[in-house]
């Protein structure tokens, strides 16, 4: 966690806070609800009767080191300037000179997984701890402070009269001056992962002209006008400056990439929608299909959403839905990209090989950028590693065999089974190849 994650598709990872609360059948194993548990202390206690904890001043300055490493050009394993040669396997990646013998990638702009311990779009209006356990107050400046009372000295904390006493820092607070972190590092790509996206527009703070660095990002903007100008794209140099000051309003953040989870087809019905909803906040839109506990079909789900608008828009007797062949057409504009991966764990649910190369052959029909992650702990049969053990036998409907069932009627029925080999052995190859495909600038909406 931190500076070198081990999250296959970002950079670094950072947490302003830790904690959160399981709202889905993806939460069920939650990694992160699992370490809290053994270190409630320093990371919190889960759930809505729990905490929420504060990261330390020392956490809060490592974004700006990244950001500083990646606007001067510095590898970020070893200091050694970084070179302009691009990775053919990778065009986003490139080599440290000083690297080179290992082989070692260094990127042009870097991702952040921000809040992997916890949910940036949590409604959290209960009590935030320091790593001392104890409740943090905001000063007359605006700088927090260890009050020095822990919740188990007065219980009375979550209510009544010690609740009106005192300036307590808020999860509100605290979630301002991560966006103006995020404002204040133009060279990295915050990723915005969460269970939440119908929270996303109320939570979305302004820009702060006092601490954001809004030169460059002004800077960037009209360079990007200017080129689109030159090769006579999106209009007039007039309508590009009035879409400025509407995003900047908003406003519009070009360094973050948000996305939500979407475990299956019910959760992709309910959050594809209200992630739509915040395309004029930020470039990419992104679902991460992680655990991916049974088929989504999010062609469809474009295709009732697009369709109810059309439905609203369109004035005659009968309009027409859009067919599935439409939808496909309208999708990479819509959405960015997609993770896709099994679980992993003590408790891991199997990932039927179906559900991800439905949602794989989905995205290539869509020209939509597809990453797939991990297989988790199990794998499909035809690829049995030494070691693994047949486990689990069901359909790609989420069915399960009878434990009497022979594994020839089964295979014979359509049926299908995993081997428990770890999620190290189980690797992230589908059907023979590395899936790690990334939004580039070309791509993403603009």
């Amino acid at each position: 966690m931190g500076q070198n994650t081990a999250i296959e598709w970002a950079h670094h990872t950072f947490n302003a806070w830790t904690g959160c609360s399981k709202v889905s059948p993806g939460c069920e194993h939650c990694y992160a609800a699992e370490i809290a548990h053994r270190f409630q202390g320093t990371i919190g206690q889960w759930g809505p009767g729990g905490s929420r904890v504060l990261a330390s001043e020392a956490t809060w300055r490592q974004p700006l080191k990244w950001n500083r490493w990646a606007a001067e050009g510095v590898c970020y394993q070893c200091g050694g300037k970084r070179t302009v040669r691009v990775s053919r396997k990778d065009p986003t990646m490139i080599k440290c000179p000083a690297c080179e013998g290992s082989g070692k990638m260094e990127p042009y702009r870097a991702r952040v997984f921000c809040q992997s311990m916890s949910d940036v779009f949590e409604d959290w209006v209960g009590p935030v701890l320091n790593s001392n356990e104890s409740r943090v107050t905001v000063n007359a400046d605006g700088a927090w402070k260890d009050s020095g009372f822990k919740p188990t000295d007065a219980s009375q904390w979550w209510g009544g009269d010690m609740e009106s006493a005192f300036n307590w820092l808020r999860m509100d607070g605290i979630r301002q001056r991560l966006f103006r972190m995020i404002d204040a590092t133009p060279h990295l790509d915050w990723l915005l992962l969460t269970k939440r996206p119908e929270n996303i527009r109320d939570m979305w703070p302004e820009i702060d002209e006092n601490d954001a660095d809004l030169s460059t990002l002004l800077s960037s903007f009209h360079d990007a006008v200017n080129a689109q100008i030159a090769s006579g794209l999106h209009g007039t140099a007039a309508d590009q400056h009035i879409e400025f000051n509407q995003r900047l309003s908003v406003p519009y953040r070009r360094n973050v990439w948000l996305g939500t989870s979407v475990e299956n087809q019910e959760q992709a019905r309910r959050r594809i929608a209200d992630i739509l909803e915040c395309s004029d906040l930020a470039p990419v839109l992104f679902l991460s299909c992680e655990p991916l506990l049974g088929p989504v079909d999010f062609i469809a789900v474009l295709q009732e959403i697009l369709s109810a608008a059309v439905m609203k828009q369109v004035i005659c007797p009968k309009p027409t839905p859009l067919t599935r062949e439409q939808a496909i057409k309208s999708a990479k504009n819509l959405l960015d990209w997609f993770i896709c991966g099994g679980e992993s764990g003590r408790e891991a649910r199997p990932m039927h090989p179906d559900w991800a190369r439905s949602l794989r052959d989905q995205c290539q029909a869509a020209r939509v950028p597809f990453f797939f992650k991990q297989w988790g702990e199990y794998l499909p049969c035809e690829r049995s590693v030494p070691g693994g053990t047949l486990s689990h036998t069901f359909w790609s409907d989420g069915r399960r065999a009878r434990s009497d069932m022979q594994l020839s009627t089964i295979y014979q029925q359509g049926g299908f089974s995993m081997w428990h080999a770890g999620k190290k052995l189980a690797g992230g190859e589908l059907d023979g190849r590395v899936w790690n495909e990334f939004p580039t600038v070309a791509e993403v909406r603009t």
